[in-house]
């Protein structure tokens, strides 16, 4: 997924802080889950340590998702509003587009 996200500039910004280097990719606007799966990528990329420190800055348009101690029941509308779970710890969350 990542060959074909653009970075704003001719590239991402590599900076060098002490002996860590740090990567910012500006994403732009994307959805949700494309940009949960993009992190999620990095990720392991980083655990493995093929890539550096990684700083991602992206807009989202509003998601409703619900967190791994979620319930159902906590949601005011249809599950089909539901766009993504979440390994974080809360319940349901409205997350507006940033």
């Amino acid at each position: 997924m990542l060959e074909g996200v653009a970075t704003s500039g001719d590239a991402a910004r590599t900076s060098a802080c002490a002996t860590r280097t740090l990567k910012i990719r500006d994403l732009g606007r994307m959805r949700y889950l494309a940009a949960l799966e993009i992190q999620n990528e990095l990720v392991e990329r980083r655990k493995l340590g093929l890539i550096p420190d990684q700083l991602l800055f992206l807009e989202h348009p509003h998601v409703v998702t619900m967190g791994r101690n979620g319930h159902d029941e906590n949601l005011l509308a249809g599950p089909e509003l539901l766009f993504a779970r979440k390994y974080a710890g809360g319940d349901s969350n409205v997350t507006e587009g940033q």
